[in-house]
């Protein structure tokens, strides 16, 4: 499993199309901000989470931010394809945040800098 960092702030967007591609950043919903307004730094992890409006497919997993636009789906963890990409019929929102295992993951790697204490 990758480890990603504590997820950034209101970070939930329309990506520029579905099927099985990645994520092409196109608009923030409203209320919300675009990943490079929130600090999504290119080569970096996120956990996401995205899903159809009808909520009938979805995927979780962590996605590594590049080229300052796209969300890459790296690895799926949960999904409604089997735990694998899901094929989006229409185009998803998709939303950058922290997971309980990103925190905990964080926790750890503090607990392991600091010794064990």
């Amino acid at each position: 499993m990758l480890i990603a960092p504590v997820g950034l702030n209101r970070v939930w967007f329309n990506p520029t199309a579905g099927a099985l591609t990645d994520f092409v950043y196109s608009s923030a919903l409203t209320g919300f901000q675009s990943p490079v307004a929130a600090g999504a730094v290119n080569g970096a992890q996120y956990s996401y989470f995205a899903q159809s409006a009808d909520l009938t497919q979805w995927e979780v997993g962590v996605g590594t931010w590049a080229s300052g636009t796209t969300l890459q789906r790296t690895f799926v963890q949960f999904s409604t394809n089997g735990n694998a990409k899901v094929n989006f019929t229409l185009v998803p929102t998709v939303a950058i945040d922290c997971r309980a295992e990103d925190v905990q993951n964080l926790a750890d790697v503090n607990h392991a800098l600091n010794g064990g204490i």
